[in-house]
Protein backbone atom coordinates (compact mmCIF):
# COMPACT_ATOMS: atom_id res chain seq x y z
CA UNK A 1 0.00 0.00 0.00
CA UNK A 2 2.71 2.41 1.28
CA UNK A 3 4.62 1.73 -2.44
CA UNK A 4 1.68 2.39 -4.19
CA UNK A 5 1.07 5.50 -2.43
CA UNK A 6 4.47 6.23 -2.97
CA UNK A 7 4.57 5.81 -7.03
CA UNK A 8 0.90 8.19 -7.11
CA UNK A 9 2.88 11.18 -5.20
CA UNK A 10 6.08 10.28 -8.00
CA UNK A 11 3.46 10.46 -10.75
CA UNK A 12 1.36 13.13 -9.61
CA UNK A 13 4.90 15.51 -9.60
CA UNK A 14 5.98 13.99 -12.91
CA UNK A 15 2.02 14.97 -14.40
CA UNK A 16 2.37 18.69 -12.79
CA UNK A 17 5.89 19.39 -13.68
CA UNK A 18 4.76 18.52 -17.24
CA UNK A 19 1.55 20.10 -17.31
CA UNK A 20 3.75 23.26 -16.19
CA UNK A 21 6.65 23.03 -18.52
CA UNK A 22 4.15 22.65 -21.30
CA UNK A 23 2.14 25.66 -20.74
CA UNK A 24 3.62 27.47 -18.35
CA UNK A 25 4.51 30.04 -20.95
CA UNK A 26 0.06 30.76 -21.11
CA UNK A 27 1.10 32.94 -17.36
CA UNK A 28 2.29 35.60 -19.29
CA UNK A 29 -1.02 35.93 -21.89
CA UNK A 30 -3.73 37.84 -22.12
CA UNK A 31 -7.12 38.10 -22.43
CA UNK A 32 -8.02 36.43 -26.16
CA UNK A 33 -11.70 35.90 -27.93
CA UNK A 34 -14.65 35.19 -25.75
CA UNK A 35 -12.30 36.48 -22.44
CA UNK A 36 -13.61 39.77 -23.13
CA UNK A 37 -17.16 38.96 -22.75
CA UNK A 38 -17.22 35.94 -20.56
CA UNK A 39 -14.56 36.72 -18.29
CA UNK A 40 -13.56 40.39 -17.95
CA UNK A 41 -17.94 41.16 -18.65
CA UNK A 42 -19.15 39.48 -15.88
CA UNK A 43 -19.98 40.97 -12.83
CA UNK A 44 -20.07 40.08 -9.32
CA UNK A 45 -18.41 39.09 -6.25
CA UNK A 46 -17.38 35.59 -4.69
CA UNK A 47 -19.88 36.50 -2.07
CA UNK A 48 -22.58 36.46 -4.37
CA UNK A 49 -22.65 32.63 -4.50
CA UNK A 50 -24.56 32.60 -0.65
CA UNK A 51 -27.31 33.97 -2.41
CA UNK A 52 -29.86 31.99 -4.08
CA UNK A 53 -30.00 34.30 -6.72
CA UNK A 54 -26.56 33.56 -7.99
CA UNK A 55 -27.30 29.79 -9.02
CA UNK A 56 -30.45 30.68 -11.29
CA UNK A 57 -29.36 33.63 -13.51
CA UNK A 58 -26.83 32.61 -16.79
CA UNK A 59 -24.35 35.25 -15.51
CA UNK A 60 -22.97 34.92 -19.36
CA UNK A 61 -24.78 36.95 -22.63
CA UNK A 62 -28.22 36.55 -22.03
CA UNK A 63 -30.73 33.82 -21.31
CA UNK A 64 -31.34 33.16 -25.31
CA UNK A 65 -27.35 32.16 -25.04
CA UNK A 66 -28.45 28.67 -23.38
CA UNK A 67 -25.17 29.26 -21.46
CA UNK A 68 -25.47 28.11 -17.72
CA UNK A 69 -22.12 27.52 -15.67
CA UNK A 70 -22.52 29.32 -12.15
CA UNK A 71 -19.51 27.42 -10.93
CA UNK A 72 -17.51 28.23 -13.30
CA UNK A 73 -18.67 31.55 -13.11
CA UNK A 74 -18.07 31.82 -9.89
CA UNK A 75 -14.02 30.43 -10.12
CA UNK A 76 -13.43 33.55 -12.29
CA UNK A 77 -15.47 35.77 -9.67
CA UNK A 78 -12.73 34.22 -7.23
CA UNK A 79 -9.94 34.50 -9.38
CA UNK A 80 -10.84 38.11 -9.99
CA UNK A 81 -10.91 38.47 -5.82
CA UNK A 82 -7.70 36.90 -5.16
CA UNK A 83 -5.68 38.34 -8.06
CA UNK A 84 -6.96 41.33 -9.30
CA UNK A 85 -7.95 42.59 -12.80
CA UNK A 86 -5.21 41.20 -15.12
CA UNK A 87 -5.53 37.71 -17.40
CA UNK A 88 -2.11 36.31 -14.79
CA UNK A 89 -4.23 35.05 -12.05
CA UNK A 90 -6.90 33.60 -13.97
CA UNK A 91 -4.09 31.54 -16.56
CA UNK A 92 -2.49 29.87 -12.94
CA UNK A 93 -5.72 29.23 -12.14
CA UNK A 94 -6.45 27.24 -15.61
CA UNK A 95 -2.95 25.62 -15.38
CA UNK A 96 -3.51 24.10 -11.85
CA UNK A 97 -6.72 22.75 -12.81
CA UNK A 98 -5.56 21.46 -15.63
CA UNK A 99 -2.71 19.74 -13.43
CA UNK A 100 -5.21 18.49 -11.27
CA UNK A 101 -7.04 16.94 -14.29
CA UNK A 102 -3.64 15.32 -15.31
CA UNK A 103 -3.15 13.96 -11.96
CA UNK A 104 -7.07 12.22 -11.73
CA UNK A 105 -6.30 10.84 -15.09
CA UNK A 106 -3.43 9.23 -14.23
CA UNK A 107 -5.62 7.55 -10.97
CA UNK A 108 -8.35 6.56 -13.47
CA UNK A 109 -6.29 4.65 -15.99
CA UNK A 110 -4.51 3.54 -13.18
CA UNK A 111 -7.48 1.63 -12.06
CA UNK A 112 -8.56 0.67 -15.36
CA UNK A 113 -5.09 -1.05 -15.98
CA UNK A 114 -3.27 -2.20 -12.83
CA UNK A 115 -0.49 -0.79 -14.88
CA UNK A 116 1.14 2.16 -13.02
CA UNK A 117 3.92 3.03 -15.78
CA UNK A 118 1.30 3.02 -18.82
CA UNK A 119 -1.34 4.49 -16.89
CA UNK A 120 1.46 7.26 -16.39
CA UNK A 121 2.10 7.82 -20.13
CA UNK A 122 -0.84 7.99 -21.12
CA UNK A 123 -2.12 10.80 -18.79
CA UNK A 124 1.42 12.74 -20.30
CA UNK A 125 -0.11 12.03 -23.00
CA UNK A 126 -3.09 13.89 -22.64
CA UNK A 127 -1.69 16.08 -20.41
CA UNK A 128 0.59 18.07 -23.03
CA UNK A 129 -0.84 17.26 -26.04
CA UNK A 130 -1.47 20.42 -28.43
CA UNK A 131 -4.80 19.66 -28.52
CA UNK A 132 -5.27 20.23 -24.77
CA UNK A 133 -3.80 23.91 -25.47
CA UNK A 134 -7.43 25.97 -26.19
CA UNK A 135 -8.34 24.24 -22.80
CA UNK A 136 -5.65 25.45 -20.86
CA UNK A 137 -4.62 28.87 -22.39
CA UNK A 138 -7.94 30.20 -23.55
CA UNK A 139 -9.78 31.39 -20.05
CA UNK A 140 -13.01 30.76 -21.36
CA UNK A 141 -12.29 27.45 -22.11
CA UNK A 142 -12.03 26.82 -18.16
CA UNK A 143 -15.82 25.21 -18.21
CA UNK A 144 -14.31 22.09 -20.42
CA UNK A 145 -11.33 21.58 -17.33
CA UNK A 146 -13.38 21.88 -14.28
CA UNK A 147 -15.99 19.95 -15.60
CA UNK A 148 -13.23 17.18 -16.88
CA UNK A 149 -11.98 17.50 -13.39
CA UNK A 150 -14.88 16.40 -11.33
CA UNK A 151 -16.01 14.02 -14.37
CA UNK A 152 -12.87 12.59 -13.70
CA UNK A 153 -12.78 12.63 -9.95
CA UNK A 154 -16.61 11.05 -10.21
CA UNK A 155 -15.07 7.95 -12.19
CA UNK A 156 -12.06 7.97 -9.58
CA UNK A 157 -14.36 7.59 -6.89
CA UNK A 158 -16.61 4.96 -8.67
CA UNK A 159 -13.93 2.62 -9.29
CA UNK A 160 -12.60 3.20 -5.81
CA UNK A 161 -15.83 2.73 -4.39
CA UNK A 162 -16.72 -0.98 -6.08
CA UNK A 163 -13.31 -2.22 -5.47
CA UNK A 164 -14.51 -4.19 -1.72
CA UNK A 165 -17.10 -4.68 -0.09
CA UNK A 166 -18.83 -1.71 2.02
CA UNK A 167 -21.49 -1.29 4.89
CA UNK A 168 -24.66 0.25 3.75
CA UNK A 169 -23.27 3.43 5.45
CA UNK A 170 -20.16 3.49 3.19
CA UNK A 171 -22.25 3.00 0.25
CA UNK A 172 -24.49 6.12 0.82
CA UNK A 173 -21.36 7.71 2.00
CA UNK A 174 -20.06 7.33 -1.31
CA UNK A 175 -23.39 7.90 -3.54
CA UNK A 176 -23.68 11.32 -1.79
CA UNK A 177 -20.09 11.97 -2.95
CA UNK A 178 -21.22 11.44 -6.72
CA UNK A 179 -23.73 13.00 -5.97
CA UNK A 180 -22.11 16.34 -5.22
CA UNK A 181 -19.49 15.75 -7.83
CA UNK A 182 -21.34 14.93 -10.88
CA UNK A 183 -23.75 18.33 -9.55
CA UNK A 184 -20.64 20.20 -9.63
CA UNK A 185 -19.34 18.90 -13.21
CA UNK A 186 -22.86 20.02 -14.61
CA UNK A 187 -22.67 23.35 -12.77
CA UNK A 188 -19.66 23.51 -14.52
CA UNK A 189 -20.60 22.89 -17.91
CA UNK A 190 -23.78 20.96 -19.41
CA UNK A 191 -21.85 18.58 -21.22
CA UNK A 192 -20.58 17.02 -18.31
CA UNK A 193 -23.89 14.85 -18.67
CA UNK A 194 -22.60 12.81 -21.15
CA UNK A 195 -19.44 11.66 -19.34
CA UNK A 196 -22.19 10.18 -16.65
CA UNK A 197 -23.64 8.04 -19.05
CA UNK A 198 -19.94 6.24 -19.74
CA UNK A 199 -19.69 5.60 -16.06
CA UNK A 200 -21.48 2.25 -16.28
CA UNK A 201 -18.97 0.68 -18.61
CA UNK A 202 -15.93 2.00 -16.76
CA UNK A 203 -17.18 -0.55 -13.61
CA UNK A 204 -18.24 -3.17 -16.62
CA UNK A 205 -14.44 -3.17 -18.37
CA UNK A 206 -13.16 -3.75 -15.02
CA UNK A 207 -15.24 -6.14 -13.21
CA UNK A 208 -13.96 -9.63 -13.32
CA UNK A 209 -14.77 -12.82 -10.94
CA UNK A 210 -11.44 -13.11 -9.27
CA UNK A 211 -12.09 -9.22 -8.20
CA UNK A 212 -14.32 -8.36 -4.87
CA UNK A 213 -17.52 -6.48 -6.41
CA UNK A 214 -19.65 -4.15 -3.93
CA UNK A 215 -22.73 -4.22 -5.92
CA UNK A 216 -24.13 -1.44 -3.14
CA UNK A 217 -21.50 1.13 -3.59
CA UNK A 218 -22.30 0.35 -7.35
CA UNK A 219 -25.81 1.46 -7.56
CA UNK A 220 -25.63 4.28 -4.52
CA UNK A 221 -22.88 6.00 -6.48
CA UNK A 222 -24.41 5.48 -9.94
CA UNK A 223 -27.81 6.79 -8.10
CA UNK A 224 -26.26 9.42 -6.31
CA UNK A 225 -24.78 10.76 -9.60
CA UNK A 226 -28.15 10.22 -11.34
CA UNK A 227 -30.16 12.16 -8.67
CA UNK A 228 -27.46 15.14 -9.08
CA UNK A 229 -29.64 15.70 -12.33
CA UNK A 230 -32.70 16.91 -11.02
CA UNK A 231 -31.81 19.78 -9.26
CA UNK A 232 -29.42 21.08 -12.15
CA UNK A 233 -32.09 20.72 -14.44
CA UNK A 234 -34.61 22.72 -11.86
CA UNK A 235 -31.80 25.39 -11.26
CA UNK A 236 -30.94 25.76 -15.26
CA UNK A 237 -34.56 25.59 -16.21
CA UNK A 238 -34.95 28.76 -13.74
CA UNK A 239 -32.24 30.63 -15.11
CA UNK A 240 -31.76 29.86 -19.26
CA UNK A 241 -35.16 27.49 -20.13
CA UNK A 242 -34.96 23.59 -20.53
CA UNK A 243 -32.16 21.76 -23.28
CA UNK A 244 -32.81 22.57 -26.30
CA UNK A 245 -34.85 19.96 -27.37
CA UNK A 246 -34.33 19.59 -31.45
CA UNK A 247 -31.86 17.72 -33.11
CA UNK A 248 -29.69 19.14 -35.88
CA UNK A 249 -30.13 15.69 -38.47
CA UNK A 250 -28.32 17.41 -40.77
CA UNK A 251 -24.91 18.13 -38.73
CA UNK A 252 -25.23 14.59 -37.07
CA UNK A 253 -25.10 12.68 -40.55
CA UNK A 254 -22.60 15.45 -42.22
CA UNK A 255 -20.57 17.29 -40.02
CA UNK A 256 -20.46 14.97 -36.84
CA UNK A 257 -18.73 12.10 -38.64
CA UNK A 258 -16.13 14.28 -40.35
CA UNK A 259 -15.30 16.34 -36.95
CA UNK A 260 -15.29 13.41 -35.14
CA UNK A 261 -12.77 11.26 -37.38
CA UNK A 262 -10.34 14.92 -37.63
CA UNK A 263 -10.08 15.34 -34.01
CA UNK A 264 -8.99 12.07 -33.64
CA UNK A 265 -6.29 12.38 -36.33
CA UNK A 266 -5.28 15.39 -34.77
CA UNK A 267 -3.93 13.51 -31.89
CA UNK A 268 -1.19 12.37 -33.69
CA UNK A 269 -1.16 14.52 -36.88
CA UNK A 270 0.30 18.01 -35.10
CA UNK A 271 0.61 19.86 -38.89
CA UNK A 272 -3.12 20.55 -39.11
CA UNK A 273 -4.05 21.74 -35.69
CA UNK A 274 -5.67 25.69 -36.05
CA UNK A 275 -6.81 27.64 -32.85
CA UNK A 276 -10.24 27.85 -35.53
CA UNK A 277 -11.56 25.11 -37.56
CA UNK A 278 -14.19 25.75 -40.47
CA UNK A 279 -16.60 22.38 -41.60
CA UNK A 280 -15.86 21.19 -44.85
CA UNK A 281 -18.73 20.49 -47.18
CA UNK A 282 -17.93 17.75 -49.04
CA UNK A 283 -20.38 14.43 -50.07
CA UNK A 284 -17.31 12.01 -50.27
CA UNK A 285 -15.85 13.11 -47.02
CA UNK A 286 -18.63 12.34 -45.14
CA UNK A 287 -19.08 8.99 -47.29
CA UNK A 288 -15.25 8.36 -46.01
CA UNK A 289 -16.00 9.33 -42.92
CA UNK A 290 -18.44 7.24 -42.14
CA UNK A 291 -16.95 4.31 -43.63
CA UNK A 292 -14.09 4.82 -41.83
CA UNK A 293 -16.08 4.85 -38.62
CA UNK A 294 -17.84 1.51 -39.39
CA UNK A 295 -14.44 -0.20 -39.81
CA UNK A 296 -13.65 1.39 -36.11
CA UNK A 297 -17.00 -0.05 -34.92
CA UNK A 298 -16.23 -3.76 -36.68
CA UNK A 299 -13.02 -3.39 -35.09
CA UNK A 300 -14.42 -2.98 -31.43
CA UNK A 301 -17.11 -5.25 -31.74
CA UNK A 302 -14.71 -7.91 -32.92
CA UNK A 303 -12.36 -7.22 -29.74
CA UNK A 304 -15.10 -7.30 -27.56
CA UNK A 305 -16.35 -10.70 -28.85
CA UNK A 306 -12.85 -12.01 -27.74
CA UNK A 307 -13.35 -10.21 -24.33
CA UNK A 308 -11.44 -7.49 -24.56
CA UNK A 309 -13.70 -4.81 -23.10
CA UNK A 310 -11.27 -2.18 -22.75
CA UNK A 311 -10.98 -1.71 -26.05
CA UNK A 312 -14.70 -1.16 -26.77
CA UNK A 313 -14.63 0.96 -23.38
CA UNK A 314 -12.28 3.58 -25.21
CA UNK A 315 -14.47 3.64 -28.11
CA UNK A 316 -17.69 4.09 -26.29
CA UNK A 317 -16.38 6.69 -24.12
CA UNK A 318 -15.17 8.86 -27.39
CA UNK A 319 -18.10 8.80 -28.74
CA UNK A 320 -19.80 9.57 -25.39
CA UNK A 321 -18.23 12.70 -24.74
CA UNK A 322 -18.26 13.90 -28.41
CA UNK A 323 -22.30 13.87 -28.07
CA UNK A 324 -22.77 17.15 -27.05
CA UNK A 325 -21.42 18.76 -30.31
CA UNK A 326 -22.81 15.68 -32.24
CA UNK A 327 -26.42 17.11 -33.48
CA UNK A 328 -27.79 14.61 -30.96
CA UNK A 329 -27.72 17.51 -28.28
CA UNK A 330 -27.07 20.91 -29.76
CA UNK A 331 -25.32 22.68 -27.19
CA UNK A 332 -22.13 23.74 -29.47
CA UNK A 333 -20.74 22.62 -32.54
CA UNK A 334 -17.54 20.81 -33.37
CA UNK A 335 -15.50 23.59 -34.29
CA UNK A 336 -13.24 23.81 -31.15
CA UNK A 337 -9.97 21.98 -29.48
CA UNK A 338 -11.53 22.30 -25.91
CA UNK A 339 -14.43 20.03 -26.98
CA UNK A 340 -11.72 17.06 -26.87
CA UNK A 341 -10.61 17.29 -23.59
CA UNK A 342 -12.99 14.57 -22.21
CA UNK A 343 -13.30 12.65 -25.51
CA UNK A 344 -9.22 12.95 -25.10
CA UNK A 345 -8.89 10.85 -22.62
CA UNK A 346 -10.77 7.79 -24.61
CA UNK A 347 -7.27 8.71 -26.86
CA UNK A 348 -5.07 8.44 -23.77
CA UNK A 349 -6.58 5.19 -22.69
CA UNK A 350 -6.32 3.84 -26.07
CA UNK A 351 -2.23 4.48 -25.86
CA UNK A 352 -2.03 3.23 -22.49
CA UNK A 353 -3.63 -0.18 -23.21
CA UNK A 354 -1.03 -0.57 -26.44
CA UNK A 355 1.56 0.69 -24.14
CA UNK A 356 0.61 -1.58 -21.13
CA UNK A 357 1.04 -4.81 -24.28
CA UNK A 358 4.80 -3.45 -25.38
CA UNK A 359 5.43 -2.83 -21.96
CA UNK A 360 5.41 -6.75 -21.29
CA UNK A 361 7.55 -7.36 -24.11
CA UNK A 362 10.89 -9.29 -23.37
CA UNK A 363 13.92 -6.82 -21.80
CA UNK A 364 15.36 -5.56 -24.27
CA UNK A 365 11.71 -4.63 -26.67
CA UNK A 366 10.72 -3.17 -22.97
CA UNK A 367 13.02 -0.91 -22.49
CA UNK A 368 12.88 0.18 -26.41
CA UNK A 369 9.23 0.49 -25.55
CA UNK A 370 9.99 3.18 -22.78
CA UNK A 371 12.39 5.57 -24.77
CA UNK A 372 9.98 5.50 -27.96
CA UNK A 373 7.32 6.34 -25.27
CA UNK A 374 9.05 9.03 -23.61
CA UNK A 375 10.16 10.43 -26.87
CA UNK A 376 6.78 10.68 -27.67
CA UNK A 377 5.43 12.64 -25.04
CA UNK A 378 8.62 14.92 -25.69
CA UNK A 379 7.51 15.52 -28.75
CA UNK A 380 3.77 16.14 -28.06
CA UNK A 381 4.97 18.15 -25.22
CA UNK A 382 7.17 20.77 -27.75
CA UNK A 383 4.03 20.65 -30.04
CA UNK A 384 1.59 21.57 -27.17
CA UNK A 385 4.24 24.44 -25.73
CA UNK A 386 3.71 26.09 -29.63
CA UNK A 387 -0.01 25.32 -29.66
CA UNK A 388 -0.33 27.32 -26.43
CA UNK A 389 2.02 29.86 -27.04
CA UNK A 390 -0.98 30.97 -30.24
CA UNK A 391 -3.19 31.82 -27.49
CA UNK A 392 -0.90 34.72 -26.55
CA UNK A 393 -2.87 37.64 -27.07
CA UNK A 394 -5.56 38.23 -29.86
CA UNK A 395 -3.29 39.03 -32.38
CA UNK A 396 -1.73 35.84 -32.37
CA UNK A 397 -4.16 33.97 -32.25
CA UNK A 398 -5.94 35.32 -35.36
CA UNK A 399 -2.83 35.40 -37.32
CA UNK A 400 -2.71 32.20 -37.09
CA UNK A 401 -6.47 31.27 -37.94
CA UNK A 402 -6.19 33.62 -41.02
CA UNK A 403 -2.99 31.66 -41.67
CA UNK A 404 -5.02 28.38 -41.31
CA UNK A 405 -8.02 29.11 -42.91
CA UNK A 406 -7.65 31.67 -45.39
CA UNK A 407 -10.35 31.44 -47.31
CA UNK A 408 -13.03 31.87 -44.33
CA UNK A 409 -14.10 35.40 -43.34
CA UNK A 410 -14.20 35.11 -39.58
CA UNK A 411 -10.48 35.43 -38.80
CA UNK A 412 -9.95 37.72 -41.01
CA UNK A 413 -12.57 39.83 -39.28
CA UNK A 414 -11.28 39.13 -35.85
CA UNK A 415 -7.67 39.16 -37.27
CA UNK A 416 -9.04 42.85 -37.82
CA UNK A 417 -10.79 43.91 -34.85
CA UNK A 418 -7.16 42.33 -33.08
CA UNK A 419 -5.08 44.84 -35.22
CA UNK A 420 -6.92 47.64 -35.06
CA UNK A 421 -7.08 47.47 -30.99
CA UNK A 422 -3.34 46.91 -31.11
CA UNK A 423 -2.95 50.29 -32.82
CA UNK A 424 -1.80 48.71 -36.02
CA UNK A 425 -4.74 50.50 -37.89
CA UNK A 426 -2.91 50.05 -41.73
CA UNK A 427 -2.54 45.94 -41.45
CA UNK A 428 -6.21 46.48 -39.77
CA UNK A 429 -7.27 47.43 -42.91
CA UNK A 430 -5.75 45.07 -44.72
CA UNK A 431 -7.07 42.43 -43.15
CA UNK A 432 -10.68 43.51 -42.94
CA UNK A 433 -10.46 44.12 -46.80
CA UNK A 434 -9.84 40.63 -47.05
CA UNK A 435 -12.57 39.75 -44.78
CA UNK A 436 -14.87 41.88 -46.69
CA UNK A 437 -13.80 40.70 -50.35
CA UNK A 438 -14.05 36.87 -48.36
CA UNK A 439 -18.11 37.89 -47.83
CA UNK A 440 -18.35 39.48 -51.35
CA UNK A 441 -19.51 42.97 -49.20
CA UNK A 442 -22.26 41.36 -48.17
CA UNK A 443 -21.69 40.86 -44.53
CA UNK A 444 -22.47 44.20 -42.53
CA UNK A 445 -20.15 43.33 -39.98
CA UNK A 446 -17.29 42.85 -42.00
CA UNK A 447 -17.82 46.24 -43.63
CA UNK A 448 -18.15 47.54 -39.71
CA UNK A 449 -14.51 46.45 -39.05
CA UNK A 450 -13.26 47.77 -42.48
CA UNK A 451 -15.21 51.18 -41.75
CA UNK A 452 -13.85 51.59 -38.67
CA UNK A 453 -10.15 50.57 -39.76
CA UNK A 454 -10.50 52.60 -42.80
CA UNK A 455 -11.25 55.66 -40.33
CA UNK A 456 -8.45 54.90 -37.94
CA UNK A 457 -5.79 54.78 -40.78
CA UNK A 458 -6.85 58.04 -41.72
CA UNK A 459 -8.72 56.81 -45.24
CA UNK A 460 -12.41 58.88 -44.70
CA UNK A 461 -14.32 58.19 -47.89
CA UNK A 462 -13.36 54.68 -47.82
CA UNK A 463 -14.43 54.41 -44.26
CA UNK A 464 -18.10 56.34 -45.31
CA UNK A 465 -18.45 54.13 -47.98
CA UNK A 466 -18.60 51.05 -45.80
CA UNK A 467 -20.32 51.97 -43.05
CA UNK A 468 -23.00 53.53 -45.91
CA UNK A 469 -23.07 50.11 -47.05
CA UNK A 470 -23.47 48.61 -43.35
CA UNK A 471 -26.22 50.90 -43.19
CA UNK A 472 -27.87 49.97 -46.13
CA UNK A 473 -28.13 46.74 -45.04
CA UNK A 474 -29.79 47.24 -42.16
CA UNK A 475 -27.30 46.06 -39.76
CA UNK A 476 -25.87 47.73 -37.12
CA UNK A 477 -27.75 50.76 -37.21
CA UNK A 478 -26.71 51.88 -33.72
CA UNK A 479 -22.78 52.10 -34.69
CA UNK A 480 -23.05 52.63 -38.51
CA UNK A 481 -25.37 55.69 -38.66
CA UNK A 482 -23.10 57.81 -35.52
CA UNK A 483 -19.95 56.74 -37.44
CA UNK A 484 -21.31 58.52 -40.59
CA UNK A 485 -22.62 61.50 -38.56
CA UNK A 486 -18.95 61.88 -37.15
CA UNK A 487 -17.26 61.36 -40.75
CA UNK A 488 -19.95 64.44 -41.78
CA UNK A 489 -18.86 66.29 -38.87
CA UNK A 490 -15.32 65.68 -39.53
CA UNK A 491 -16.17 67.15 -43.05
CA UNK A 492 -17.96 70.02 -41.78
CA UNK A 493 -21.30 68.76 -42.97
CA UNK A 494 -23.73 69.35 -40.00
CA UNK A 495 -26.72 69.16 -41.87
CA UNK A 496 -25.34 65.63 -43.55
CA UNK A 497 -24.71 64.57 -39.72
CA UNK A 498 -27.91 65.48 -38.14
CA UNK A 499 -29.72 63.27 -40.80
CA UNK A 500 -28.07 60.17 -40.15
CA UNK A 501 -28.65 60.80 -36.05
CA UNK A 502 -32.23 61.82 -36.77
CA UNK A 503 -32.42 58.22 -39.11
CA UNK A 504 -30.94 56.72 -36.22
CA UNK A 505 -33.66 57.85 -33.51
CA UNK A 506 -36.12 57.22 -35.65
CA UNK A 507 -34.52 53.50 -36.21
CA UNK A 508 -34.94 53.49 -32.96
CA UNK A 509 -31.07 52.62 -32.86
CA UNK A 510 -30.24 56.11 -31.15
CA UNK A 511 -27.86 54.78 -28.43
CA UNK A 512 -25.84 57.00 -25.94
CA UNK A 513 -23.58 58.13 -28.80
CA UNK A 514 -25.92 59.07 -30.93
CA UNK A 515 -28.05 60.86 -28.32
CA UNK A 516 -24.50 62.54 -27.21
CA UNK A 517 -23.97 63.81 -30.85
CA UNK A 518 -27.54 65.25 -31.05
CA UNK A 519 -27.38 67.27 -28.19
CA UNK A 520 -23.83 69.13 -29.17
CA UNK A 521 -25.70 69.45 -32.48
CA UNK A 522 -28.83 71.07 -31.17
CA UNK A 523 -26.76 72.94 -28.61
CA UNK A 524 -24.55 74.32 -31.59
CA UNK A 525 -21.39 73.26 -30.36
CA UNK A 526 -20.54 70.03 -32.92
CA UNK A 527 -17.06 68.54 -32.87
CA UNK A 528 -15.69 67.47 -35.72
CA UNK A 529 -14.00 64.64 -34.62
CA UNK A 530 -10.39 63.79 -35.00
CA UNK A 531 -10.02 61.05 -37.58
CA UNK A 532 -10.56 57.89 -35.20
CA UNK A 533 -13.86 56.25 -34.52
Amino acid sequence: MKSAAAINVLAAALLIAAVFLTFGGTLSGQFVWDDHLKVQGIAGRPADALHAEFWQKTHIESRASGLFRPLSVLTLLVDRRLWGEGPAGYHRTNVALHAAACVLLFLLLRLLLDDPLAALFGALFWGVHPLRAESVAFISGRTDVLAGCFALAGYVVLLTAVRRQRSPAGAAAFGALLFAIELAALLSKESALFALFAAPALVWAVRAPERPFDKRAFAGGLGGAALAVAPYAFLRVRAVGALPARIDARFLLHGFPIAAWKYLGLHFHFAGLAPYYTQPQSLWLTVAAWAGWLGVGALVVVLAYRGQRRPLLAALLYGVCLAPASGLAPLAMVVADRYTYLSGVAVALALALLLRRAFRLPRGLHTAAIAAAIGVVAVVGVAGRRQAAIWHDDVSLWTAAARRNPDHYLPAMNLGAALLEAGRADDARRACEQADFLTDHEYPKALMGLGAAAWASGRIDEAENAFAAAAAKGEYLDAALPALAKIALFKRDEAAAAAYLHRAEAAGACGAECRGLLARLQAGAPEAGDGKK
